[in-house]
């Protein structure tokens, strides 16, 4: 079966494959203790204005970096840097 990406709706984190992680709201110590932890790769952004989907990366000046993903139209789609995982 797929693995399902954890989603953000409403101000809340929720992840449906992780039933020992509750659903947690963002911006709280428990929001951010996610975002760093290592195992942590994507998640999806649903909101009235628009979705993305945001992914950690590896850069070659290292660290990681978050950019946010957004389909365009029918064909492609763009990416925007949202900055550091870490402060």
């Amino acid at each position: 079966m797929a693995q399902r990406i954890p989603y953000v709706a409403a101000g809340v984190l929720h992840c449906s494959d992780h039933s020992d992680l509750p659903a947690m709201a963002l911006d709280t110590p428990a929001w951010w203790s996610w975002l760093d932890d290592p195992t942590t790769r994507s998640f999806v952004f649903h909101d009235p204005a628009g979705t993305f989907t945001a992914c950690k990366e590896q850069r070659q000046r290292g660290g990681d970096y978050w950019t946010a993903l957004r389909r365009h139209g029918l064909c492609g789609g763009w990416c925007e840097h949202c900055g550091c995982a870490t402060s």
